[in-house]
């Protein structure tokens, strides 16, 4: 099988995962909270060994990316957000409240 981003994969390790219930995974009643969406990934990348990785995250796999970066700065070396706007920082510092 030839790699899905053949020009990346000359010079990094490429991955596309499906997200818990989409693709090939399996699609459990519960468990589809941001938070253990994200927890999903580092979960991944433990398993894989990878301490620091370059991200790419579409759509919502690009607002999961926002939200690793947040909950795991360590873990992300670079983050490349498409198709999706930009989260509000204030809505997840600890102890804040957002209003509207």
């Amino acid at each position: 099988m030839a790699p899905r981003h053949p020009t990346l994969a000359e010079r990094y390790l490429v991955m596309a995962p499906d997200l818990r219930g989409a693709g090939w995974t399996d699609a459990p009643p519960h468990g589809y909270t941001e938070e253990q969406l994200v927890a999903d990934a580092v979960a991944l990348l433990d398993a894989l060994g990878l301490d620091r990785v370059h991200l790419v995250g579409l759509d919502i796999g690009a607002i999961l990316g926002f939200r690793l970066c947040l909950a795991h700065p360590q873990r992300v070396r670079r983050f490349v957000a498409l198709a999706a706007p930009q989260p509000s920082t204030t809505a997840h510092r600890a102890g804040s409240s957002a209003s509207s």
